[in-house]
């Protein structure tokens, strides 16, 4: 463990075993090792061939794959838990597969155990101390079972007891009633001499007659408060394979011999040197030097190999190829009705009938489905089972291996051909990163029905790459596309949401056609769908996603409902989007967009991609999902063209003007409220735009006689640049979090300021006494008294605002987004 972090130790054990354990049962197999097999006669069992698959037992064949649970647990122990549970599920179905081969109920029993523990700590991060007592207390409970148990126990009890486990209690009696207990031990154990039956097969037997009392007490000592330090610090993973191996012991001796002891040892090791790492002091040290203690290894995010999104779909190949090898298998080769065995795999059970075989017949019994094992030739007998179970039981695990196997191959032909293709690709793209590079962009962007400003920031930036040099290949769909909203029609764009297997191959043919260097995805709802990302991803080009509102965190794309903000989706969970039909009012509609999302969490489709906000409050609520690294998050503002000269300040109307939708939701009704209350003390407002409230608006200004408030409707964009332009302020009384304004970056580059409420983009965008001044929103009197204090002290902006959102900066900035993710 010298310098060693245990998640190291951990990695080359796994390649090691992993490698080990697989090449071990192909060469079993296909019989270049052969294989110890022998029937078994079990009270309760049917007479049933039992395998070692290469390995020396069959008891060792499950202790084995026991290990392999072990390193498959502790590697994946951060990841999310919908991960580690299927994980486990492969695991456990791993065990059932071994099982039917080793029949091992020990290794089944112990190997169920670690998985359902590892899943119960994943799921109980926070336990009651009645809980740790318990934990603690398995071990000394274990221990007391084995030792105290056989001997306070007689008659129909210990018979019992002895029987369900084959024999201990009788060989741990004879031990502790006839072999005198050393303080520290002897050298070897020695077997009664009326029977060579009698073995210790308890690891806690074994440790107190083979080490001694002395060493007893101290690694018992040792082994509980290293569970105490695992439960403590929650070293969840470790604590649940500490437990488990330390009842494991109770009943096998692998605990403390070599087959076992690197997993505790390396625990209690990594234990010992956190302990001495408190003393800094040579002579309270063992080590007396920093170099031998254990240096964690820092976790690096980087992207796998493989997408998430590949293995799944490899899995589905492995699953469908699986299940129709399984099926040809029973179709093609007849059922047996006999199986053959040699002497030395049938004498267990005594159930064979000796026959003597030519090879001819020996070929036409194979022919006809038998099972022959063994055979040497016509003078060896080989030995008929009368049991038909032995017959039935092969059979059924041919059928499965078959399965498994032909699984298994096209899983690894599928993922060797994916990665070959995925790596020369990436050969062919490694072109040189810097400024001087244009890249080749893919432009994907989902129109919807009625356009808005994103279909704006897409043409702008799309004419400003191509004006820098920058080769641009658009894909673009409509949502007309989806036609009318007949019921079918809805079932299909509900599907093609989810994943539109047309916009990937469509993308992936562009991608690979027009060499792109980046995929830069502005909208992806909902004929383009999520596809679009596992095109990128799959092709192993950087993808970038410009946030233009909270569609990530949020199914309806905008955290605001029924006239209020709302984080429920953030603080918990997708299903709270549901409750309220959050997008479109639809049930059917919001369960699809909320499914869409969290299967793109659940492949980490979201944890590959890199993100361009436009604001910081957007990257905040962005980085709610956990899977996402802030290194992969850039801040990039939208743009705009300054067209005209700016206006000198002390040359501009005295008016504040208004520029959008006439709705509440952009707090219009609590603008004017304001205005209302401050009576003659307000300057002129200038209201232009159209929407809901327009009506409302005129009666308002009518009915309260605001003289100083002047409606001049919907207007042109340049008109609208002019009105900002030539007034002392812009106002942005929205009430909920907005994308972002373009009406801010007009105004800042115009050098005008900006009276904004504090909340979301907006509130982000504005910094109070600088660009503007902030008032609270859904407050009348907080804007009121705002606009007071504008008039009173009117803010200057500051020179670098007249630039900060112009073309040329912004494709700066842009440039410098996609250099950096292609080096990543």
């Amino acid at each position: 463990m010298k310098k060693v972090s245990t998640d190291r130790v951990f990695k080359a054990g796994f390649v090691v075993w992993i490698t080990a354990f697989v090449s071990i049962y192909v060469l079993a197999v296909i019989g270049v090792i052969p294989e110890y097999a022998s029937t078994m006669l079990r009270a309760g069992w049917p007479v049933i061939l039992r395998h070692s698959l290469g390995y020396p037992h069959p008891n060792s064949l499950h202790a084995a794959y026991l290990v392999l649970v072990v390193f498959a647990l502790f590697l994946s122990k951060r990841l999310q838990k919908g991960y580690l549970v299927a994980i486990s599920a492969v695991l456990f179905l791993g065990n059932c597969y071994v099982f039917i081969y080793s029949l091992s109920r020990n290794g089944f029993l112990v190997t169920t155990f670690l998985i359902a523990i590892n899943i119960y700590f994943a799921y109980r991060a926070k336990r009651t101390r009645i809980e740790n007592i318990i934990l603690m207390l398995l071990m000394p409970i274990g221990v007391a079972f084995i030792l105290v148990l056989p001997l306070v126990t007689s008659g129909e009890v210990f018979l019992k007891f002895n029987t369900v486990l084959a024999g201990r209690f009788e060989y741990t009696r004879y031990y502790l009633t006839y072999e005198p207990l050393r303080l520290f031990g002897i050298e070897s154990i020695p077997t009664p001499q009326h029977t060579y039956n009698y073995v210790i097969d308890s690891s806690y037997v074994y440790l107190i007659f083979r080490l001694g009392l002395v060493a007893f007490f101290l690694v018992l000592l040792m082994m509980t408060y290293v569970l105490y330090d695992a439960l403590k610090d929650e070293r969840r993973t470790e604590a649940a394979i500490l437990i488990s191996f330390y009842l494991y012991g109770i009943v096998e001796l692998y605990l403390f011999n070599q087959s076992f002891k690197n997993f505790t040892f390396i625990f209690m090791g990594t234990c010992l040197f956190r302990i001495l790492g408190k003393f800094h002091d040579a002579e309270y040290s063992l080590t007396g030097t920093k170099e031998y203690f254990i240096e964690i290894e820092r976790r690096r995010e980087q992207n796998p190999i493989v997408p998430i999104n590949i293995w799944v779909f490899d899995a589905v190949i492995l699953v469908i190829v699986g299940i129709l090898t399984s099926c040809l298998y029973l179709a093609v080769i007849p059922a047996p009705q006999n199986i053959y065995l040699p002497r030395s795999e049938e004498k267990d059970s005594g159930d064979g009938i000796p026959t003597f075989l030519t090879e001819e017949e020996v070929r036409e019994l194979k022919k006809e489905g038998n099972i022959i094992r063994g055979y040497v030739d016509e003078n060896t007998p080989i030995y008929k089972m009368k049991s038909a179970s032995v017959a039935k039981v092969e059979h059924i695990r041919y059928v499965i291996s078959y399965g498994i196997w032909g699984g298994s191959i096209a899983f690894f032909i599928f993922l060797f051909v994916w990665t070959a293709k995925s790596r020369v690709r990436a050969f062919k793209r490694n072109k040189e990163i810097g400024p001087d590079y244009k890249e080749n962009v893919l432009i994907i962007h989902n129109y919807y029905r009625i356009p808005g400003g994103e279909d704006v920031v897409v043409a702008n930036e799309k004419r400003m790459l191509e004006e820098h040099g920058h080769k641009v290949i658009c894909y673009f769909r409509n949502n007309k596309e989806a036609g009318d909203s007949s019921f079918i029609k809805k079932i299909g764009l509900a599907c093609t949401s989810l994943f539109s297997l047309k916009s990937y191959r469509e993308i992936c043919r562009l991608i690979e056609k027009e060499k792109i260097d980046i995929v830069h995805i502005h909208n992806t709802v909902a004929l383009v769908s999520p596809a679009a990302y596992l095109a990128g991803i799959n092709m192993g080009v950087p993808v970038v996603q410009t946030i233009h509102n909270f569609r990530l965190v949020c199914p309806n794309g905008v955290c605001y409902i029924k006239g209020h903000v709302c984080e429920k989706c953030i603080a918990y969970g997708l299903k709270a989007s549901l409750i309220n039909n959050c997008y479109r009012d639809s049930k059917l509609q919001t369960f699809v967009m909320s499914l869409s999302m969290r299967i793109q969490r659940a492949i980490r489709t979201y944890a590959s991609i890199n993100y361009i906000c436009l604001t910081e409050f957007n990257k905040e609520k962005l980085l709610t999902i956990k899977q996402i690294s802030k290194d992969r998050v850039f801040i990039k503002p939208n743009f705009t063209r300054v067209d005209s000269e700016m206006v000198p300040y002390s040359d501009r109307k005295k008016q504040i003007v208004f520029a959008g939708r006439l709705e509440k939701i952009k707090g219009v009704d609590l603008m004017l409220q304001a205005w209302m209350k401050m009576g003659d003390r307000a300057p002129k407002l200038v209201l232009c735009g159209s929407g809901d409230l327009e009506s409302w608006c005129r009666e308002y200004i009518e009915n309260n006689e605001l003289d100083n408030v002047e409606m001049i409707g919907q207007v042109d964009n340049e008109t609208a640049k002019h009105l900002i332009g030539e007034s002392i302020a812009m106002i942005h009384p929205t009430q909920w979090y907005e994308g972002f304004p373009m009406t801010i970056a007009e105004a800042y580059t115009v050098g005008t300021p900006i009276i904004a409420s504090d909340i979301g983009n907006v509130g982000s965008l504005v910094v109070d006494g600088v660009t503007g001044m902030k008032f609270k929103s859904n407050s009348v009197v907080s804007l009121a008294k705002t606009v007071e204090r504008f008039i009173n002290e009117p803010v200057t902006i500051p020179e670098e605002y007249l630039t900060k959102y112009s073309e040329e900066n912004n494709y700066k900035i842009l440039k410098s987004i996609y250099e950096n993710i292609r080096r990543n």
